[in-house]
């Protein structure tokens, strides 16, 4: 086969050391070693990467809600376990900006990068970074959500698409076990691990955990 053949989406990555060029290169540009995206790689990893990101999205807002000894483990549940207990209780989970974090968004940075460094181990540079750009953008979305959520008067009230979501998470306040999807942007793994309840939306009682349907979502 000639050396000038593009590489396909799975490249030899275990046989031989990326090159300054393969790691530096724009997305875009072919180069002689990393041909540029065809519409296939751009489709497959984007579709792969949505479903992905739900999935590490779920487990990870579940792992913080187990207890353990684990040291970055250990100190994600700790930081969570604040959040519910100190800074949003269920008695409290509106408040006037601004958003009290207490660590929490960058407690999974090392969990989330170790990830995108497979990325690199995995697929070929420019699909390496075209999904590291597309995971990023969820996990930005899923936190940005999740923080407006608990903001009360948040510039997103004014869809419903918003306040359906508030009001599912706001269970989870209630139901540490349900509804693990933190930004809710896609409940698909909530649906698939049996973790979803449908929720009632009620203006009067905003700020209080909600009273789920009569039959969970399926």
């Amino acid at each position: 086969m000639s050396d000038d053949a593009p590489s396909s989406i799975l490249p030899p990555a275990f046989s031989r050391p990326y090159t300054l060029e393969d790691l530096l290169v724009s997305i875009v540009w072919p180069t002689h070693t990393d041909p540029a995206l065809s519409y296939f790689e751009i489709l497959i990893s984007s579709i792969f990467v949505w479903y992905f990101s739900c999935l590490v999205d779920w487990v990870l807002h579940t792992m913080s809600h187990i207890r353990t000894n684990i040291p970055l483990w250990k100190q994600i549940n700790r930081i969570h376990m604040a959040h519910h207990k100190d800074h949003y209780p269920v008695s409290s989970l509106l408040k006037p900006e601004p958003y009290i974090d207490g660590g929490g968004s960058w407690a999974f940075g090392p969990l989330i990068i170790m990830f995108w460094v497979v990325f690199f181990l995995v697929f070929r540079p420019k699909v390496a970074v075209l999904m590291i750009v597309e995971s990023a953008s969820f996990t930005y979305a899923s936190d940005y959500l999740h923080m407006h959520f608990h903001i009360k008067g948040s510039h997103l009230e004014k869809y419903d698409w918003f306040i359906q979501r508030r009001y599912r998470h706001f269970y989870h306040h209630g139901a540490l076990r349900m509804n693990m999807s933190l930004g809710g942007i896609d409940p698909i793994a909530d649906k698939t691990f049996g973790t979803y309840v449908e929720v009632i939306v009620d203006p009067a009682n905003k700020s209080k955990v909600p009273r789920r349907k009569i039959e969970r979502m399926k």
